[in-house]
């Protein structure tokens, strides 16, 4: 991760270095990230890297905030990446021109799914973990995607209980 200085922020990608994982990979966490300053998570979602085939059961890639290294895991959202996942659409964002997912071979290679992240927690504090995890394999060969969170960072808050600080001396 970049450093940035107490009161300034920024927005980048996590996950975009990762290798491509195979649909039907078995499961497990994908890529861990510790959390050092303020953030929150304003997207969430996969590239696809490798054309889908037909599954009789869709891959599941979930975003998880661990309150530590090996700590209490909270599923933030699950992403079903098939058509098992009724509400997945595309189109101009007009009902008109909305398309919903019909098949699992209509996610092709350069296509990116993107969750709807209502509803969840999405800040991260210092100490906190970031994980990417597949909770379910697709059940045939046929298909690769790589996870990625987009961040909002607030910067170091050198109040809290679990951020030291170097101070300085200040002699009067």
């Amino acid at each position: 991760m970049m450093f940035i200085p107490h009161g300034m922020s920024g927005i980048t990608v996590l996950g975009l270095e990762l290798t491509p994982l195979q649909a039907e990979a078995a499961n497990g966490v994908i890529k861990q990230y510790p959390v050092v300053i303020e953030m929150e998570v304003v997207g969430f979602g996969v590239y696809i890297t490798e054309d889908f085939v037909a599954q009789t059961a869709d891959p599941v890639v979930q975003l998880i905030k661990n309150s530590k290294l090996s700590g209490t895991e909270a599923v933030l959202k699950s992403l079903t990446l098939g058509s098992s996942n009724t509400t997945l659409k595309k189109g101009n964002d007009l009902k008109a021109g909305i398309t919903a997912i019909a098949n699992d071979v209509d996610l092709d290679n350069g296509q990116v799914v993107v969750a709807k992240l209502v509803g969840v927690n999405r800040l991260f504090a210092p100490g906190d973990i970031l994980e990417f995890k597949q909770s379910t394999d697709a059940t045939t060969a046929g298909g690769a995607y790589v996870p990625f969170a987009v961040v909002k960072f607030g910067g170091f808050k050198p109040i809290s209980s679990k951020v030291w600080c170097e101070v300085e001396t200040v002699l009067y």
